[in-house]
C-alpha cells in the first residue's frame, strides 16, 4: 500500500512533535530536579536511593518499612529527605528544635499528601483553610466542652468491653500473641460512630459490613496508589482498576454517612414541627452540627479523617502497654496503685496504671542528642 507525500509528511510532522515534546519534556523534568537536589543539598537521604524511583520501594506498608525508617532516624538524627519518584521530596523531621519549626510556620497543608484521600474526606477540617477552616472549626468548638465530651466515658467504655470479650474469646484462656491494628481501627471507628452519629454498626464483630469494607478499600487502594508511580496521575489512576474500586468505595461511605445524615435531619424537623425536644444521654456531635445556623442552609458532610489518625497511635500504644504492664503492676511499691472503676468518668491521670506506662512508649524511640546538627537547609512552601 502507497502512501501519498502529504501522508508521509503528516506523519514525519506528528513524529517530530512527539520526538520534540519528549525531549523538551525530559530537558524540563532533568532542570527541575537538578534544582531540587541543589535546594535539598544540605539534607542528608536515603543512601539505597534510586535514581528514578527514589525511595518508593521503601514504602512497603509492613515490619520491613518500620525497620527502615529506624535506620533513618539512627543514621539522619534531626532530619531526612525521602524521595518519592524523581521530583517528589518528602520531608521527615525527627529531632523537637526541627519539629517546632515546620508546626510553628503558618504554610498550607501539602496537597500531594493528602490529594489521594481527599475525594474520600473532602474539603473538611483537616484539609480545609484560610476562612473555611475557621468557620468549621467554630461549628465544632461546641462539641469538646467538657461537659459534653464526659458522658462519652461510657461509650468509650462499651466499645473497650466489646473488644476485651473478642480478645478473651480468641486467646482462650492462653497467652497468645495476635495482630493488634485491625482491631483497634474497629474499636476506635466503633467509638466515633457511636459519638457522632449516635449509630451502633457492630463492626467489632460483623464481618463484611460494607460502610467498614468501603474504609478499609479506600486505606488499601490509597497506599497502592503511593506506591505505584503511574497512579500518582489522575487521569491514568481514575481510569485503572484500582481506581473505578477506589470511587465506587467512597461512593459506598459516603452513600450510608448521608442515609444516616438525612434520617437525622428528617428527625429533627417532624421534632420541631412538634414541638417536641429528646431527651438523651448524651450530645452527638451531628446533633451539633445540624441545629447549628451556619449549617442549617447548606449540605453538610462528616470528616471520618480523625479515625485514621487516631487508630495508629492508639493500636501502638496498647502495643507498648501490653509489654510494659506486668513490670508496672509486679514492681515493689509501697504506695500500691489505687484502682479506678471501668465505668469512673474521672481524668486521664487517676488511672494511675495507665499514666505510668502510657507514656513509656516514647522513650523506646531511639533519642536525639541534646545537640542539634544545623543542616543550613530551608523547607520550601508546599513540601511534603
Amino acid at each position: 500500500m502507497a502512501f501519498s507525500e502529504s501522508e508521509v509528511n503528516l506523519c514525519a510532522t506528528v513524529a517530530t512533535l512527539c520526538i520534540t515534546s519528549s525531549i523538551v519534556a525530559l530537558v524540563v523534568l532533568f532542570i527541575q530536579k537538578w534544582k531540587l537536589e541543589r535546594q535539598f543539598a544540605a539534607f542528608p537521604t536515603d543512601p539505597e536511593r534510586h535514581w528514578f524511583l527514589g525511595s518508593l520501594s521503601k514504602f512497603t506498608a509492613d515490619e520491613k518499612e518500620l525497620e527502615w525508617k529506624r535506620e533513618v532516624v539512627k543514621r539522619c538524627v534531626t532530619a531526612s529527605v525521602l524521595w518519592v519518584g524523581p521530583i517528589r521530596p518528602i520531608i521527615s523531621v525527627y529531632h523537637p528544635d526541627t519539629v517546632k519549626a515546620v508546626l510553628s510556620t503558618g504554610e498550607p497543608k501539602a496537597e500531594f499528601t493528602y490529594s489521594y484521600i481527599r475525594p474520600w474526606i473532602g474539603d473538611g477540617l483537616l484539609l480545609s483553610a484560610g476562612k473555611k477552616w475557621a468557620r468549621n472549626r467554630r461549628l465544632l468548638t461546641p462539641g469538646f466542652h467538657f461537659d459534653i465530651l464526659k458522658p462519652y466515658v461510657d461509650i468509650f467504655q462499651q466499645s473497650g468491653s466489646i473488644l476485651v470479650e473478642k480478645w478473651k474469646a480468641a486467646c482462650g484462656g492462653k497467652k497468645t500473641s495476635m495482630e493488634m491494628f485491625s482491631n483497634m481501627s474497629l474499636l476506635t471507628l466503633d467509638s466515633l460512630l457511636r459519638c457522632i452519629f449516635s449509630v451502633e454498626t457492630n463492626c467489632q464483630t460483623v464481618e463484611n459490613h460494607p460502610y467498614i469494607k468501603g474504609i478499609y478499600d479506600i486505606s488499601i487502594l490509597a497506599m497502592e496508589r503511593f506506591r505505584f508511580l503511574p497512579f500518582h496521575f489522575d487521569t491514568i489512576f481514575q481510569w485503572s482498576p484500582s481506581g473505578r474500586r477506589f470511587h465506587k468505595a467512597c461512593n459506598t461511605v459516603h452513600n450510608y454517612s448521608r442515609d444516616i445524615i438525612q434520617k437525622r435531619k428528617n428527625a429533627l424537623k417532624e421534632e420541631a414541627a412538634k414541638g417536641q425536644t429528646r431527651h438523651r444521654k448524651y450530645i452527638d456531635f451531628l446533633d451539633i452540627l445540624l441545629c447549628a445556623k451556619a449549617v442549617k442552609k447548606r449540605r453538610f458532610d462528616w470528616d471520618p479523617s480523625p479515625m485514621m489518625t487516631t487508630l495508629q497511635s492508639v493500636s501502638e500504644a496498647f502495643t507498648f502497654l501490653a509489654r510494659k504492664i506486668d513490670n508496672a503492676t509486679k514492681a515493689p511499691n509501697p504506695n500500691p496503685l489505687p484502682a479506678v472503676s471501668p465505668t469512673s468518668q474521672g481524668t486521664f491521670s487517676d488511672a494511675k496504671v495507665v499514666s505510668v506506662v502510657l507514656p513509656d512508649p516514647f522513650p523506646q524511640r531511639d533519642p536525639a542528642p541534646d545537640h542539634v546538627s544545623d543542616h543550613g537547609g530551608s523547607v520550601p512552601c508546599h513540601c511534603n
